[in-house]
This record gives structure tokens, sequence and C-alpha cells, in this order.
């Protein structure tokens, strides 16, 4: 069905349109019909869609493909575990844990860091202060020193319940 045979035009020609003139007041208007054309983006009825001159998208495609290309060697990756088990993607936490290192380093001075950590007083270069310090830290958190400070937070009220429920409960059992 075209469009002059249809309900538009019906409507048009009561108004006093005839085929083959334009619209408006002084039929200057369109003179051909709208066409319905079928959109598959999410822009308005009358937006242009815009070229993508400027794709930084690709451009960071790009850069991420170069960057998947460096071959990490296997045991480069190991020493910088210290010997741990690592996965290829642990990259970046190493790379986080050398970044507060290297923070670490530059906020205190050797001396102090030597005073702290207590082993790295003989030999005073980076690489010995910081493996020292990671052997205190895992040190540390064997001995269960942890543990104290999470009793720090508790209140006084909530320790005498715990003595109280504990001392039930052992009364119970015997």
């Amino acid at each position: 069905m075209g469009a002059i045979g249809g309900i538009g035009a019906k409507l048009l020609s009561k108004m006093g349109w005839t085929e083959g003139t334009g619209l408006g007041r002084k039929r200057n208007g369109i003179v051909d019909a709208l066409v319905h054309k079928k959109r598959f983006d999410n822009l308005g009825v009358g937006a242009q869609r815009r070229p993508f001159e400027d794709a930084w998208w690709e451009k960071m495609m790009e850069s991420a493909y170069g960057a998947a290309k460096t071959v990490v060697d296997d045991k480069a990756l190991f020493e910088a575990c210290e010997g741990r088990r690592c996965r290829p993607h642990g990259t970046a936490k190493l790379a986080r844990l050398d970044a507060h290192d290297k923070k670490t380093m530059q906020t205190y001075d050797e001396t102090k860091i030597a005073e702290t950590v207590g082993s790295a007083q003989d030999s005073k270069t980076e690489d010995n202060i910081i493996a020292a310090r990671i052997q205190k830290a895992r040190k540390t958190k064997k001995l269960g020193k942890g543990k104290k400070v999470l009793d720090k937070g508790i209140s006084k009220k909530r320790k005498k319940r715990r003595k109280e429920s504990s001392k039930r409960n052992k009364g119970l059992n015997t």
C-alpha cells in the first residue's frame, strides 16, 4: 500500500492538501512522504550517528594487546615470588608490593628501618632491608600477634559476658 492511499493522506485531503503540493500554510513544506528507518542504536529521532574519528578504545586495545605480547620469564617470576608458587597474573601484586616497599624506603631512613627490622643492620642495601622486613612480618603472623589486636576492640561488658558464659558451660560439662 503506497503512502498516498493511506489514512494520513485521507486526513490531509480533508484539510485541503492535494497530491504533489507541499505541507504547511504556504504549501512550501516537504512533498515526499516520511519514510520510517529502523534504527539499531539508542540515539534519538533526529540524531546523526557520529563517525568514530577519534577511536580511543582502538588505541587502548592495541596497547593492551602489545602489553600482553611481552613474555614473562618463569625464573624471574619465581625469584620475585621468593620461591612461592605464583601465577603469571600475579605480577600486579608483585608490582604493588614493590611500590609499597619503595614508598617505605622513601619515608624512613635506612638506620630507622635497620633498627626496626634488626637483622638488616649488617648490610644496609635496599634489597636486604626489604627482605628482612618481609621475614619479620611473616614471623609475627605465625606467632599470632594479630589476635591481641582483635581483643582490644572488645568492650568490657562483652568480655565479662564471655567469662560468665564460659563458667556456666564449664559447670554444665562437669
